[in-house]
């Protein structure tokens, strides 16, 4: 492992190597109009050919759709790269922006990007192109990583030997704040970025250190036991469970697990043999239970807890179910226990 490529990368990586911290980071809008006043490095408008082709079905990637005579792909979840060598040419929707040494690129979901087709003259006939670069995305519920090389009009994808996966969730929630934040631009985006990205880096130098990493020197065996272990559904129930307070959609949750709400409607009933809202009507009951029967919290507590507006659709919700009001039922509990 310690002359594994992506490692010997990642270790340059540390915070503690780079200048405040994080290499100098670049949001990618999704038209050319919008970057031209979010940034300073070389741009250039690209005409897409289309059409735009929507992917309905289920990808371990999270694809959403893909633009097959340009080249381009789009993703739920962000990706990012850092470009660790020359100057990388990166295209997202109408536009390609050059990326220099020592910078990195956030592309959050739903902005096409570039497949990494191996020929380069869709973007421009260039022999003196150069860059080598390290990439970061979500596949199969983990943080996938690898390597590759940009030179003159061809592009070198990633061999098995120059990719690993991290099984750890916690990265993918932080590209995911990281997208999310990219996204809305809200009061101090760039702080919470910058501090979001810098996490990241030190998180991969701890996993490394750890020994929490896959490298896999027989790649394809390696994400076929990824795909067959992933379940998005299974995801999408522990995400119900430790968010109830939040209002809950299809559309919310699906995004969460890169499915579209088609897919995650028919996989849902298919895996959990129920619909999404009696699973979210069970876990809330179960919660309500257990909080009114373990905690001195009160019933207004408890109803914001598990996400209801108003106390009175608490009360029918919950009488409906257990025949008593949630105050009947925690008066009985305390009797049962005394």
């Amino acid at each position: 492992m310690k002359d594994h490529p992506v490692i010997d990368i990642l270790k340059q990586l540390s915070p503690q190597h780079i200048p405040n911290g994080v290499p100098p980071l670049t949001v990618a809008k999704p038209t050319y109009k919008e970057m031209l006043h979010c940034t300073s490095l070389p741009l250039t408008r690209r005409k897409l050919k289309g059409p735009r082709q929507a992917i309905n079905y289920f990808t371990f990637g999270g694809s959403i759709a893909k633009w097959p005579n340009d080249n381009m792909l789009e993703t739920r979840s962000p990706f990012l790269q850092i470009v660790v060598d020359g100057t990388a040419d990166c295209c997202n929707g109408d536009y390609v922006i050059q990326v220099p040494k020592g910078h990195a690129i956030l592309v959050p979901g739903g902005i096409p990007r570039r497949t990494g087709a191996s020929s380069l003259l869709d973007i421009s006939d260039n022999p003196q192109r150069y860059s080598k670069d390290i990439f970061f995305c979500e596949h199969c519920g983990n943080l996938k990583i690898w390597v590759a090389t940009s030179r003159g009009n061809n592009h070198y994808k990633a061999t098995p030997g120059e990719t690993m996966m991290v099984p750890q969730s916690h990265f993918l929630l932080l590209l995911k704040d990281m997208g999310k934040e990219a996204k809305e631009a809200g009061k101090y985006h760039q702080e919470i970025l910058h501090d979001l990205f810098r996490v990241f880096l030190w998180r991969l130098q701890r996993a490394l250190s750890g020994d929490k990493v896959i490298t896999t020197g027989k790649l394809l065996s390696s994400q076929k036991l990824s795909e067959e272990k992933y379940d998005p559904i299974e995801e999408a129930q522990q995400y119900i469970r430790e968010n109830l307070s939040k209002h809950l959609t299809q559309e919310s949750v699906a995004r969460e697990v890169y499915l579209s709400r088609t897919q995650f409607i028919r996989l849902f009933h298919e895996t959990a043999g129920q619909t999404f809202n009696q699973f979210v009507a069970s876990c809330r009951l179960e919660q309500a239970k257990v909080l009114l029967e373990q905690s001195n919290f009160t019933l207004e507590y408890i109803r914001e807890a598990i996400g209801f507006k108003s106390s009175t659709y608490f009360n029918t919700f919950f009488q409906k179910r257990e025949g008593i009001l949630p105050s009947e039922y925690r008066k009985k509990t305390d009797k049962a226990r005394q």
